[in-house]
């Protein structure tokens, strides 16, 4: 099924796990049948921010939304790249 963007993000990342862009790639790939490219996906978890985008998918209208954190590494080897989090009104703010 076909989904817009920041609709497949949101409703990916409402499930509270950490997500990268290439896990969130994969996923919107598998699940609606699009492909977008990493900046694309990066501009879509930007735009969850937008006041607009907090009112229709019930996020915090205020504070912030989306938490950033290093991938943590198993090797010892430090990881490159980020995870995002998405907080729902759902959650307790931290």
């Amino acid at each position: 099924m076909k989904k817009g963007l920041i609709d497949a993000i949101a409703e990916l990342m409402s499930d509270g796990r950490p997500w990268t862009f290439w896990g969130l790639q994969e996923a919107i790939n598998h699940r609606y049948d699009c492909y977008y490219g990493e900046p694309t996906i990066s501009a879509g978890i930007r735009a969850l921010r937008h006041y607009d985008k907090r009112k229709k998918y019930d996020l915090p209208l205020s504070g912030e939304v989306l938490f950033r954190e290093k991938i943590p590494s198993n090797t010892g080897i430090p990881a490159r790249g980020y995870q995002y989090r998405l907080v729902t009104n759902n959650e307790d703010m931290l």
